[in-house]
């Protein structure tokens, strides 16, 4: 299944004390190093699991 690179400029926020506004860490922390993501997403994940299934095992809805 194809990937890409996760974009993730490094950036955090961290809250070390709940009785104060969190505090923000820039550059790169390397917190999603390496980290990758589907091309085309969760729904390219959908389809090309439900395409080993046959028909009558497939049940693909909205939800609403």
């Amino acid at each position: 299944m194809p990937s890409v690179r996760q974009h993730d400029p490094g950036d955090a926020l961290w809250l070390t004390d709940p009785n104060r506004e969190p505090q923000r860490r820039e550059g790169p922390l390397e917190t999603h190093a390496g980290a990758r993501r589907i091309a085309g997403g969760t729904a390219r994940l959908v389809v090309l699991r439900c395409g080993s299934l046959r028909a009558d095992q497939q049940r693909v809805a909205d939800a609403a």
